[in-house]
């Protein structure tokens, strides 16, 4: 079945992230405002797609996840103006130790090198942290969402998740939310290993140079496309 390449009038989400951001909990919330998807791709297209799933027997048989930006012209959108392309990003540590964010399924989702996959299965959370090698490459990840300018029909929300629940309005207004819409926001929940975290990220371990990009973010920053 090939999906329609003009988009409808009902909204899209496409919630993208490297794991360990609160996406499932955003993308219930944003059930109630149109379609989601829950992206893995570590690379978004040039020009919107529709997601498929990553493996060709899912793709020919209408079946899988699907959790990765197409690169077929088939699945392309043409009119994104009802498109929101949410790309939520945390510091690593938070990613590293969040509940399923380390599993070799989702950490192959996201593209790492099947080489770092065998290192990182003989290695737990923590002593990844303190290892200091660069086995998950969240850097790139995040500089090809929110620093090369891959996106050319549609633009990127990118959600500084830390600082998600004090920027409320500015995010519904990127979204196309009504602001009566806020009180139904999910709360925060505090993170299990709230004070490993503070540990790991202050260290300077392997991924200082990304903790200080997004420090030097804007919480909530549109992305224009190129066209």
């Amino acid at each position: 079945m090939r999906y329609k390449t003009v988009l409808d009038t009902v909204k899209r989400y496409f919630v993208c992230s490297y794991g360990g951001c609160a996406s499932w909990t955003l993308l219930q919330f944003l059930q109630n405002n149109g379609v989601t998807y829950h992206i893995h791709s570590n690379r978004p297209p040039e020009l919107l797609t529709l997601p498929v799933s990553r493996k060709l027997i899912h793709r020919l048989l209408n079946y899988g996840m699907r959790e990765h930006f197409s690169n077929r012209k088939k699945h392309r959108i043409i009119d994104t103006s009802n498109c929101y392309v949410i790309y939520l990003y945390v510091k690593p540590a938070y990613s590293i130790l969040s509940r399923k964010a380390f599993s070799q399924r989702h950490l192959k989702s996201i593209g790492v090198k099947p080489q770092n996959l065998k290192k990182l299965k003989t290695l737990s959370r923590k002593e990844y942290l303190v290892g200091r090698t660069n086995l998950i490459d969240y850097e790139s990840f995040f500089d090809n969402y929110v620093v090369k300018g891959i996106n050319r029909n549609y633009d990127i929300i990118a959600v500084n998740v830390h600082k998600l629940w004090d920027n409320l309005p500015k995010f519904f207004s990127f979204t196309d939310i009504p602001l009566s819409e806020i009180k139904k926001f999910p709360k925060k929940r505090p993170h299990i290993a709230e004070k490993l975290l503070e540990k790991y990220v202050k260290s300077g371990y392997a991924y200082g140079s990304l903790n200080e990009k997004i420090d030097a973010m804007d919480p909530i920053t549109l992305l224009k496309g190129s066209e």
